[in-house]
Order: C-alpha cells, then structure tokens, then sequence
C-alpha cells in the first residue's frame, strides 16, 4: 500500500535539482515555503520533490539557521507543518504527514529516477519518451524537460529514450545514478519515427512489411474535408481519384493497382474500427448525379481530418497479415488524436475561404459557335429549317452564355473550426474536441453541408503499471441542402451559347423557345436534404500481469445513420396539362452499423543472448448490418405534402437488409536478433459469410525478413556515407472475398400476384461451390540512408498473382437468367514498382529546405484464361496483355480531302465506314482490333518544404500519366448540330481539300449522327494524359513568443491554405485530368486562411 501511495504521487510530483555545499545558512521571516524550498535546493544539491499546490497552500515560515545541516534546516522548516518530509538517498520527498514512503534498499528493491533531457545546445525536450525496454513503465518529460521513473529493478533494465527528430537512446540503468541528465542528438532520420501498427506500434528501422505513414501535420497543411484528398499523390503504391467536387463526394482508391476482375478495395480501419469508407452509401440523390461513378458518398466525409493523428497505409503479405484476408488489397490504418499528459492546453485552429471549380473546357464562344454551324450546312449543301432556332433568328445572334461557368462558377464560403482541450498527469490523461465545418455549393441552387462534431478520448494506467484502459468517441452530424444534380454534365455545358436563358428573372424554370429541348436545368427546382450522423466508438483495454506478457482487447463500434428526402415540386415540371399528378416525394433511411472485437494476448521475451520474440495469437470478429428504408409517393395534390410522401395518390414502400460476418484466428511470430536480423511470420484461419457451407474458411499465411546489413562488422563504419542499410523481403498468400453477399444462394423477389395472391419470382442462381479468391504476395525492399539521413531512398518491388478469380459468367437467356457467379480459372499478375526519395537539401540553425519524392510504376497482366477462345468474353480479353483494357476501333486520322473520320477495319482497308451510307460497315464484334489500357502508366507526387526563422512554406506536386477520354469522344453528339456547342479545340478542324488535321468536318445532317457512334468508341476518343497538379501549398508564420506570452499564449500561427491551385498538362482534351469523367463536376480549387493557437 505504501508503494502504491508512491506511486500514485509521482504524477503530480514538481522536479529540479543544483549542486552545491550542504552547510545551510537561512534567515527568513514571513517568507513561503517555495521560496525557502528554492534556496535549500541551492545549498544542498539535494532534489527536492513535491506537489506544487501542496507548498503553495503551506503557512509562511520564519527561520534562523547558520552552518546547519540540511535535516537541521528541514526539521526548523517543518516542525509546525501539516507536512512530512522524507530523505531518499540524495532526493527529499514532500507530503502530508499521513503518506510514508518506502525507500529502495538493494537492487532488486524499486528505484526512483530523476532525469532532465536537453538537446546539445543545453535547452529542455519536453515530450520525451523514457519507456523501460519490453515494458509498458514509462515517463514523459514536462515543459522543463523533467521526468520521474520507478524502476522495478535497477541492475536488469535497460532505459529507451526517444523523442521525433532526435536520435533514440538506450541506457542501462545499473551505471545511471539519480539524478541523471541525458543528451538527444539531433537526427534529420526518420528511422525511429513511430510506425503504427493494428497492434502497437514499431519503427521504420525495424519494420519487415511495407507501411508508409502520413502524419497530421501533412493532413493539416490541405483545406479539405475528407482525408483521402491530403493524402492523394503522397503514398507510393496509392492510387486515389476523387469522382467529383461534389460536396460529399464519392472517391476511388486502390493500393497497388487492380488484381482482381471483382475489383480490389482497401480495407478502412479507424482506431481498431473497420470502417465503410468503400461502401456506395444509398442516398436518394445517387440517382440526379450523371453516372455511376459519382455515386454514393464517401464514409470519409464524415470524419473530420483535424482530429487524424496519423493515415498508416499497409501493402504487402507481411504489413496486412494481422488483418488476414480482410486486408487482401491493403489496409488504410487511420488513427485519430489521443489524450497525452501534461499541462492542460486548450488549442484552436479556425479556417475561412472560398472554393470554385477546378477546371472548365473552353468552349466556343457565340460567333465561333454560329460559323461553325453555318459552315456545318454549307458542307450539307443545306439551308437552315424551321428548328434551326440558333440560326433562323428565332435566339438572339449576339447572346453569350458560357453555361459551365454560369451553372458552376460560383466562389462559394468555406469555414472550418476545431477547438481541443486536453492534458493529464501520465496516470490518467484526457482530451475532448469540438468542430464546424461549413462547405457552400459552386452550383446553380445554393445549400451547404454544415458539419458538428464532437470527440473525446481518456486514458488511464493503473498506479502498479499493469493496466491500461483508454476509450475514444465521437459523434458527428452532417446536413445537407444543396442540389443534388451534377450541373457539369456534357450535355448542359455544350448548349449552344446563344440559347435564350433557362432561368426567368423571377427564378422560374423557361419552357419557351427551347426548340423542344428539355430544360436540363430543371433540377434546380429539386427539394432536397439529407442528415448524416456518425457514431464511432473505440476501447481499448490491456492487462500486463509479468512482465512482458499482455492481454488485450479492442472492442470497436460504428454506426453510420442517414435520413433523406428528395421531392419534385409542381414548378420542376414544364406547366402543361395536371402537373399535381406528377409531382413525386421520397424518403429514405440506411444505416450501416459495424461491430469489431479484437481480443488477442502478447508475450515478449528475450530468445538468446540478443535475441527477442515476440509471440501474438488473437482472434477477429466484425459484424456489419447495413438495413434500408424508402417510401416513394407520386401524385400530391398540393406541394406542402410533398414531405410526407404517404399522402401521395399512389404509394410504394421498400426494405432491405444485408448482414455479413467475417471470423477470423491468428497467430504471428516476430523475432529481432540484435537489432540486426528481423523475421516475421503471421497464419490466419478466416471466414466469411459470402460464402456457403464448406467454403467459408480458407488458411493463410505470411513470412517477412529483414536484414540491417549496415550493422554488420565487416561493413559497419566502412562506408563512411552510408549510414543505414536494410533490406527486406516478405511472401505471403491470402484470400479475398470482394463479391456482393449471398451469391451462393438461391434470391427471389417479389411478383405480380396469381389468382389473387401474391407471388415470388427468382432472381438469381445459386453457387454453393464460391470460394476464396487466392492472392499470393511477393515483395522485396531496400531502404538506405546517406550522410546521417541527410538522404533517405526507399524502393520495392512488388509481383502478386490473383487465381480463382470471383466473376460473373454469362448464360444464355433461355435459362431464364443471364448470369452465373463462379470462381474463373484466369490469373492475373500484378506487379509494379514503388520508388521515394527523401533529402534534406540544407539544414541551418535558420532555413531548412527538404524534398521528397515518390513515383509508382505498377503493370497489371492477364498471365492466363483457359477456355477463354470459346467463352462469351473471349473478344474482351488477350492473355498477356492488361485484364483492364478498353477494346476500340482503329482511328486512321482525318481524311484530306473529304475531311471525314476514318478507320481501319480487321482486313486493314481504310474509310469512313459511316452505318448504314457506306458500302461497307464496321463490325462492332471484329473490327475493335485495338485495345487502350486505362490504368495508369505512372503516378507520384513531389513536396519542397522550406523553414527560414518564423516562415514555412510547403509546395506539393501531384503527378500521373495514364490513358483517358477526350472532350471530342465524351459529346455524345458531333458538334455541327443543333444546339451542340464544343470546345475551341474545333477551330483547328477540316475546312478545305488537302487540310491536314486531327479534327473533322462539321455536319448536321444524318451522316454526322451515324458516323459519330463510331468514333466515340474509336482510339481517336482517347488520348495520353500527363499532368502535374500543385495539389497543395501550405504558407504559415509562427508568432513571435514575445508577443504571444503577454497574451498567455503558448504558440500560435497564421497561415494560408490552398487546393489544386494550378495544373502543368499538354492535355488539351477538356476534361480534368484527374478525375476525366464527363458529367462530372471536376475537384475544386480551395484558397483559405487561418489561425492556430494553443493556450
């Protein structure tokens, strides 16, 4: 008892420490014990420990002392104090008189350390780790750099040291005498950073996977509002396109590349939590966006990136092995901020901005537009009809819209504020936060999606060292008002500019003069709104009964809740006839819930004389319900019952609900011989509920090494500039479950009734014999540094094979169904390489300049496919090229001298081939002879960081090189048409017999109309897209600490922020090079400014 007394008092406990004589001299009237406890610390030499509050309450002392020794001086000092002091060897220990404490009496006794750690200039390190090696006994240093440690046994421990940005260091505590005060080098390293692993935690030295971590400080630099667009173009391997700049848009990401025809997600997980962010959310307005990829919503918008500590991505067999077949395609690992110790600190980061539409095409302004059309029936030697309305004088020849610019061209409001409170005494730490977001619309319309979000975490260790408990929460809650229509669409931005206004002055949609064209604006009038609320929970217990063995659990909840309602008003139809008996209501409400429970127990030890193993077995269960409810109703007989869409005349209620489990066993080896040789091996038994009775468990397993070849005698020292050197390897297989659920089974659903009762008709067939996919993972690295880590290179090479792949095999429609899920004999080899550089170009006491590097080069191969030649996609594939390939005609160029498209057919003949007018036609069977692969060719990201006093700058590049749609292949009609405007790359197209050029004659006649089906699935539709993208700039001043200490601040900034700020491309095809989706609005360019203060 009186041990953990002590121990409970360390915490809280204040430390300085002088040497000097120990002959006391004192005379003192009326003065505070603080004061007189100063000047004994002066004399003595002695530390002295107490709890700062305690003294400051203590009555004031009058002493007379001369040449007295220092227990003579504390017993005139404390004679009439409620206080005790206790002398342990050369520290004094201050209390109440009630707590007595036990002094170490042998080396096998417990040992109090006192320590102060500077850096070499002699100022404190506050923050500091000093960790007790293979034990969870640890200290922080204070903002003197000051800490306390209870050390079990003094002669057989061994102290780590390590702190960011310093070299680690590990002491032996037999030679250490109290108090201590150590030294951290300096080291522009980043070998010890901490890697954060599903459990625990290691260093990029020691690593044998592949894992790259982004910390908050890069997140922080980007003004965005999802995570996946600060780490875009930053992690080798990554690959991530945000679909649209939709507010609350939906992303695409991969991790090294797709080696699966079932596609290849990674798995998210947030603080032990598998999280939805794959999952197409079922909102109502998935429907009003102009195609598929667009849909749905990213579970990562609701997630605030100021409250993300780190984003740790994990590649290869050996990284994702804890995660077993969940982790096949990789794992995002995303930590969020935890509660740390010491002095409480409130903090405030406060953002307001603007955002606008990244890119735009440049389309053809009102004079271009009407030559081109003229010249269009000159070369139809036709005259302008009746429905010519742009050129019959019908609309006005001098109007002017630039309609991508007038739906989406709005400098829309940003605001974004995060205030955090936290501190604690080491034993029990606390931290909560608060957030508002608000993000405009750039759209015709208005609205805004306002974010408000709360989060807390509290941890706390017993007194004895042996438990741990920490539990995180947060709740968020997301409106959203704006329209859900894309108004980027092709078909509206290629209006002609001269096209009478869609919107009257009064706000009213116009039905008039529109050539019986649909206003295509007429979602404007949409009703909309959606309510998101995010619940995340997380707890995290640990019990350390001896000393090296853990047991541990994390028990992980996710509820992702939305409610929606979509209506059309009577004003969103054309007034003709009842409209009331059109107008339409729906709402809808999902959820997707997510349990994980993660027990598992750890044992490390030493294994030889500088061996450690360290041994984990665990298990896995996640559990995930994902329930939706919708009521449509149509025919209201006046808009205020709009939102209740049960009063409609016609009503129609839906509900759905898919469950899935996954259950999974580990157990994982890892063993360090000296810090030198590193070896892991990982097995896994899972199960999932996609699959049915005998196939729901599959066995795999990984292995992983590690060489620090630099530590070796024969090499160490020998190379002057080579400082660190390692190389690793892994090989692993595992399973991947990527498929829709129940596809084993048999699926109704329900039909017309028979006979008055209502009936059940099949849906789909089942396959009992669905099994794994199977994925085998090869990799090996090499990581070096030079000159101290003034330059960092890390490479790997990576070769996956995928076989039994999960795909869906086509029937012939006399069965009664068209499709039949199974598991192909095809494999796919994935292979690539993954390249960063990392150097600090100069590095004063004043300015710093860093860079950093990274490119992928990844290449996906269909190795085999028996049975391909006679199966229905035997003209979609070709063994030995991408299974991800766009099969197209050949595009032969521009004719001279008719000024037509022209290709080359499977004989090799050349012509317009134009259906149904040429003598000859292009057979969309054989004549699509070549094929485009759409996956990136290269992709990465360059970063310049630069420091001078107060100032930082940070400049990142992103940059990709790949195969995309054109402006000229995404019009779905040939410009030359009515009301069919393009963009100026049109100026450059045929006029005359003998004109060379890549662009055809306009036509509006029915030859046009044909003809451009072909191109559009021609190699003339698509063209090489190389671009780098300043992602973001980061420009911040640190306030000097002068000014910020009359105000009683501990540090502060100002900073500018911006996104997607400028594009270098030689792409001419107009679309954004990023995403290259027509219809869709392309990522937006954010300029921001701010301040961050900690009080």
């Amino acid at each position: 008892m009186k041990l953990t007394s002590f121990l409970c008092l360390l915490g809280c406990l204040h430390v300085s420490a002088t040497a000097f004589s120990q002959n006391i001299n004192l005379s003192e009237k009326d003065a505070s014990l603080k004061s007189i406890l100063n000047k004994l610390e002066q004399q003595s030499g002695y530390t002295f420990f107490y709890n700062a509050d305690l003294v400051r309450q203590a009555p004031h002392v009058n002493v007379e002392i001369q040449n007295a020794t220092l227990q003579q001086a504390l017993d005139a000092c404390f004679q009439a104090m409620p206080l005790h002091y206790t002398l342990i060897d050369n520290t004094v220990v201050i209390t109440r008189r009630n707590i007595d404490f036990v002094k170490p009496m042998n080396a096998l006794a417990p040992i109090v350390f006192i320590g102060r750690i500077i850096d070499e200039a002699g100022n404190p390190l506050p923050g500091v780790t000093v960790k007790i090696k293979y034990t969870n006994y640890g200290a922080v240093t204070n903002k003197d750099g000051q800490f306390t440690l209870l050390v079990p046994d003094k002669d057989n421990n061994t102290l780590v040291i390590t702190f960011i940005g310093y070299t680690s260091q590990e002491v032996s505590t037999s030679t250490l005498k109290s108090p201590l005060i150590i030294t951290l080098k300096e080291n522009v390293s980043s070998l010890d950073e901490v890697q954060i692993l599903a459990y625990g935690q290691t260093s990029k030295r020691l690593l044998t996977g592949n894992i790259t971590t982004i910390t908050a400080k890069e997140i922080g630099n980007n003004p965005v509002t999802n995570v996946l667009s600060a780490i875009e173009g930053r992690v080798p391997g990554l690959y991530i396109t945000q679909n649209s700049g939709l507010p609350s848009s939906s992303f695409t990401t991969q991790i090294r590349g797709n080696s699966s025809f079932n596609g290849t997600n990674p798995l998210f997980v947030v603080d032990g939590v598998t999280y939805p962010a794959n999952d197409n959310l079922s909102f109502l307005s998935n429907g009003d966006l102009n195609n598929s990829i667009s849909q749905g919503s990213s579970a990562l918008n609701f997630l605030d990136p100021s409250e993300i500590e780190s984003v740790t991505v994990m590649k290869d067999a050996d990284a994702t092995a804890i995660y077993g077949s969940r982790g096949a395609n990789g794992v995002i690992l995303i930590t969020t901020k935890k509660a740390k110790s010491g002095i409480p600190q409130l903090s405030i980061n406060a953002r307001l901005g603007e955002s606008s539409r990244g890119t735009a095409p440049k389309l053809m302004n009102t004079a271009q537009y009407l030559a081109m059309r003229r010249e269009a029936f000159a070369n139809d030697n036709a005259t302008p009809k009746a429905s010519d309305l742009d050129l019959n004088g019908a609309w006005s020849q001098t109007a002017y819209t630039n309609w991508p610019k007038y739906t989406s061209g709005i400098h829309a409001l940003n605001s974004d504020v995060n205030v955090a409170y936290g501190g604690g005494n080491g034993n029990v730490n606390y931290r909560i936060s608060g957030q508002y977001a608000q993000q405009d619309a750039v759209q015709l319309g208005g609205g805004s999606v306002k974010t408000l979000g709360l989060r807390f975490d509290i941890n706390s260790t017993s007194p004895n060292k042996k438990f741990y408990f920490d539990m995180s929460g947060g709740f968020s809650s997301t409106t959203n008002n704006t329209k859900p229509g894309d108004f980027s669409n092709v078909s509206l931005s290629t209006q002609a500019p001269n096209m009478p206004a869609l919107i009257k002055p009064d706000g009213q949609l116009n039905w008039d003069n529109l050539g019986g064209n649909q206003n295509l604006l007429q979602k404007v009038k949409l009703l909309y709104n959606a309510t998101t609320n995010n619940l995340l929970s997380n707890t995290v217990l640990s019990y350390h009964p001896i000393a090296g063995l853990s047991i541990n659990a994390t028990i992980g909840y996710n509820l992702l809740l939305n409610r929606d309602f979509r209506g059309q008003p009577t004003d969103y139809y054309q007034p003709v006839g009842n409209v009331a008996l059109q107008t339409q209501a729906a709402r809808s409400e999902f959820s997707v819930r997510t349990w994980t429970l993660d027990p598992n127990i750890d044992y490390t030890f030493k294994l030889g004389s500088k061996g450690t193993l360290d041994a984990r077995a665990g298990g896995t269960l996640v559990d995930k319900l994902n329930p939706y409810s919708s009521i449509t109703g149509v025919g209201f007989i006046g808009d205020a019952l709009l939102y209740n869409p049960a009063t409609a005349a016609s009503v129609v209620a839906n509900y759905t609900q898919v469950q899935e489990r996954n259950l999974g066993y580990f157990g994982i080896l890892k063993y360090n011989w000296a810090d030198k040789y590193l070896l892991s091996l990982n097995g896994r038994y899972d199960g999932s509920t996609k699959f049915g009775s005998g196939k729901q468990f599959g066995a795999f397993w990984s292995v992983g090494a590690g060489w620090i070849f630099t530590e070796e005698s024969w090499l160490k020292d020998r190379i002057p500039f080579l400082s660190f050197g390692k190389l690793r390897g892994s090989y692993g297989i595992t399973g991947n479950d990527g498929i829709p659920n129940y596809l084993f089974l048999s699926t109704y659903s329900t039909a017309l009734s028979y006979d008055g009762k209502p009936g059940l008709s099949p849906t789909r067939l089942s396959n009992p014999d669905l099994q794994w996919e199977q994925i085998k993972k090869r990799e090996v690295g090499l990581y070096l540094e030079f000159f101290n880590g003034r330059i960092a290179f890390d490479g790997d090479y990576y070769n996956d094979i995928t076989s039994h792949q999960l795909v869906t095999s086509f029937l012939s429609s006399v069965t009664g169904f068209t499709q039949y899920p199974i598991n192909s004999p095809a494999i796919i080899r994935n292979n690539g390489a993954e390249l960063s550089l990392t150097t600090y170009n100069i590095k004063t006491k004043q300015f710093t300049w860093s860079t950093g590097i990274n490119i992928t080069i990844p290449r996906a191969t269909l190795v085999s496919y028996p049975g391909l030649s006679t199966s229905a996609v035997s003209t979609s594939y070709i063994v030995g090229k991408s299974p991800f390939l766009v099969r197209l005609y050949n595009y032969a160029g521009v004719d001279p001298q008719t000024g037509s498209n022209t290709y080359i057919n499977k004989k090799g003949d050349k012509g317009a081939f134009i259906p149904f007018l040429s003598p000859e036609q292009l057979d969309i069977n054989t004549d699509r002879t070549k094929y485009i692969d759409l996956s990136p060719k290269y992709f990465g990201g360059i970063s310049n960081s630069f420091s001078y006093k107060g100032f930082h700058l940070d400049v990142f590049f992103e940059c990709r090189n790949r195969m995309g749609r054109n402006m000229l292949g995404a019009q779905s009609q040939m410009p030359g048409l009515f009301n069919v405007n393009t963009t100026t790359q049109w100026l450059k197209r045929w006029q005359h017999p003998g004109d060379v050029t890549d662009v055809p004659k306009v036509s509006q006649g029915i030859s046009s109309i044909l003809g451009w089906s072909n191109f559009s699935l021609s190699t003339g539709a698509y063209e090489r897209v190389i671009y780098a993208r300043m992602a973001n700039l980061n420009f911040s001043y640190s306030l000097p600490q002068a000014l910020l200490k009359k105000a009683h601040i501990r540090n502060g900034s100002i900073f500018f922020q911006g996104q997607n700020l400028l594009t270098i491309s030689k792409y001419k095809g107009g679309l954004d090079p990023e995403n290259l989706t027509p219809g869709s609005l392309p990522p937006l360019r954010i300029l921001t400014g701010g301040i961050s203060l900690n009080l």
